[in-house]
């Protein structure tokens, strides 16, 4: 290479350093973008790109494009030295006939002209890419001359490496590494770096592991693993309380709380429908109370509290074993990335030993025998991995055979290290299975709860104070009426209450307030019929529609039945029967109108059994700058699921005010 001689006269300073590597960086970048390339020839580009990075890491390792450079720089015999290396290097890419005798190279097509190398591609350092200019690219044909390509560059970069050698630059590469999504791209960079620094190596073997492990967990995560008990509403305040304090004489129940800080196996929390079980499970799960019982249980080892809330009128992945599974291996697992590879060996092999696999898409859920072993070994692990408990919230709507589901928890809890706290109505499979475990009633042991409420929504009410000082003994006798009427039943004290805030509004005697609460008939689905029958008979044909459009969509057996009600879609159906209109050709006051009005119809049409809830999916705003409103991507959803259960029964639509058969409704224009 004689030639350099002549290349580097007149190159002085700094300046004409930075000269001469930026023109060998534009001669990199014409090496043709990897991906159009076999796996093989894709090694052998990352290896040129390794070089490049390397390159550009001693660049900015010295500060060559820094005001605050290296002083070594300022050296004129170091400053000809680095110059005449990279002018080697210019002269080994700048010469196309000898790239493509030599070395086995083309022009690239002028369609695979597209920015970006496989480093760069994936987002590695961009403030040090973004100064340089892609002008054409190349492809590699020769692998044996591409080879030796590869080995005279990196010949000359170590070179100008030992000119100005320079520290940290493991920490240079493990960030460049890291700067790495794609982990196929990882892949083909470990196999590339074999003969390169071992730190390139290793910090790929450190992410490629890491990416698997965040791809597996992806694979575990479903969009509405939370929903269920982020929708459970907060206990009224001063309620629950008794659930972690010593049984009392005059209701017993197995101890919770002596359960917890000493027992072990399943503690079954039984309860009529709508007596509050949820509400109780999300008291205990977000309690700060209820940790410290299990730290005494734990005896100074880590421990892990996780959570599922069974949602019949859910995805599949909210009532499925599965979808159980996955839920508390994804919370166990994220707390311990390490145990992946042991505890999932099958999902590991296939994710990092499969170089086609690279996604979560590529691999396959756990199976049953999978999901059994992998608790099995963290229960047994050596690691520092600790204790279990499991809050399971709504057994009974378990999809599936129930037994399968009791005997899955069974399982679980038959390990000393792990115990379950189920809650579930008292259906015949639960009362069976659960006949010896420690258990407590709800409905039986609520009554102080009920109480609460009733005083704090009716007792304490302004209307209802200014009775009593009149009535004293008739609105007192109001309110024990309703306690006593509730039977435990949480729900139909709610209903209760409303009906007689329906009363302080229409400005009700105490008399009237007295019949209101007499003909509340004591069990929940006789109150649905109730509050059926009190509906405006003008409103009846809407009242059938907005019922039977929200229930034949819950029940619906096509593909998407799972996904959310949106109360805009709704309110389109409701106030454009006849045509279709877009939602996404409104503006958001429109929007917002027409849903504050589906949410009064929704009170007026159908007696408070459809209401609307937070939006939990994404938002159906159109200015991605206003102000969020809520309501413009709420869901219409049933008051309680033993709505659901009630107009499940063929006979309740031959009521009166439900007898009017609605016309067929389009909701899938209204999304388009």
């Amino acid at each position: 290479m004689a030639e350099v001689a002549g290349l580097v006269l007149g190159a002085v300073g700094v300046v004409g350093v930075i000269g001469a590597f930026k023109d060998t960086i534009d001669l990199f970048n014409l090496v043709a973008d990897s991906r159009h390339l076999t796996r093989d020839h894709e090694i052998l580009a990352t290896k040129l790109d390794i070089e490049k990075t390397l390159l550009l890491q001693w660049a900015e390792q010295v500060g060559l494009l820094s005001s605050n450079y290296d002083p070594r720089l300022d050296d004129p015999d170091t400053q000809r030295v680095v110059i005449r290396i990279l002018k080697c290097i210019e002269v080994l890419l700048e010469d196309e006939s000898k790239l493509t005798q030599r070395y086995g190279l083309c022009v690239a097509p002028e369609e695979n002209r597209e920015n970006g190398l496989f480093l760069k591609g994936q987002g590695i350092s961009s403030r040090r890419w973004d100064m340089f200019v892609d002008d054409y690219k190349r492809h590699e044909k020769n692998e044996e001359k591409f080879e030796s390509l590869v080995q005279e560059l990196a010949h000359f970069i170590t070179n100008i490496m030992e000119v100005i050698p320079v520290e940290r630059a493991n920490d240079y590469i493990r960030q460049d590494v890291e700067a790495l999504g794609d982990l196929r791209q990882l892949k083909i960079l470990l196999e590339a770096s074999e003969n390169f620094p071992k730190a390139i190596g290793e910090s790929t073997k450190l992410t490629i592991i890491e990416r698997c492990k965040d791809r597996i967990l992806a694979k575990l995560w479903f969009r509405r693993i939370d929903d269920r008990r982020e929708s459970i509403a907060i206990a009224h305040n001063q309620t629950l309380q008794w659930a972690l304090e010593p049984p009392t004489k005059d209701v017993p129940w197995d101890d919770l709380s002596g359960w917890l800080r000493s027992g072990s196996g399943i503690y079954w929390v039984s309860g009529k429908a709508g007596s509050g079980k949820s509400t109780l499970m999300k008291y205990l799960y977000l309690g700060d109370r209820i940790r410290k019982l299990l730290s005494e249980w734990a005896k100074g080892e880590p421990y892990h509290f996780c959570n599922f809330f069974f949602m019949n009128l859910g995805t599949m992945e909210q009532k499925s074993q599965e979808g159980l599974s996955r839920t508390l291996l994804y919370q166990i697992l994220s707390a311990n990335r390490d145990l992946i590879p042991e505890v999932l060996p099958h999902m590991w092999k296939e994710m990092y030993n499969t170089a086609e696999k690279n996604t979560e898409d590529d691999i396959h859920f756990p199976s049953t025998a999978e999901t059994k072993h992998a608790f099995e070994v963290m229960a047994n692990s050596t690691s520092d991995v600790g204790r279990f408990c499991f809050l399971i919230d709504g057994l009974d709507e378990f999809a599936g055979s129930y037994m399968d589901g009791i005997e899955f928890l069974r399982s679980l809890a038959g390990n000393p290290r792990m115990k379950i706290i189920v809650s579930s109505r008292p259906i015949p499979a639960c009362v069976a299975a659960f006949e010896d475990v420690p258990k407590l009633n709800l409905q039986d042991l609520n009554r102080s709860d009920i109480k609460s409420y009733v005083e704090d929504i009716i007792g304490s009410h302004k209307y209802m104070k200014r009775l009593i000082q009149r009535h004293a003994e008739e609105g007192r006798e109001i309110v024990r009426d309703v306690i006593d009427k509730s039977s435990g039943v949480f729900l139909w004290v709610v209903l209760a209450c409303r009906k007689l805030l329906s009363g302080f509004a229409d400005h009700d005697r105490i008399s009237e307030l007295r019949r209101r609460v007499d003909e509340l008939p004591p069990e929940l689905e006789d109150m649905f019929q109730l509050m059926l029958s009190k509906i405006d008979k003008r409103h009846q044909m809407q009242t059938s529609r907005l019922l039977r459009l929200c229930y034949t969509f819950h029940n619906a057996p096509w593909a998407h039945a799972d996904e959310d009600l949106y109360a805009l879609g709704v309110a389109l159906v409701d106030d454009y029967p006849d045509t279709t209109r877009l939602a996404h050709a409104l503006e958001d006051e429109e929007k917002q109108d027409l849903c504050s009005e589906l949410e009064g119809r929704l009170r007026s049409r159908c007696g408070g059994l459809l209401e609307l809830a937070a939006g939990i999916k994404f938002c159906l705003c159109t200015s991605p700058h206003g102000r969020h409103d809520p309501r413009i991507d709420a869901r219409v959803v049933f008051m309680h699921r033993t709505v659901f259960e009630f107009l499940s029964n063929e006979a309740v639509w031959e009521f009166e005010c439900l007898r009017v058969r609605a016309t067929p409704l389009r909701l899938a224009g209204n999304f388009e």
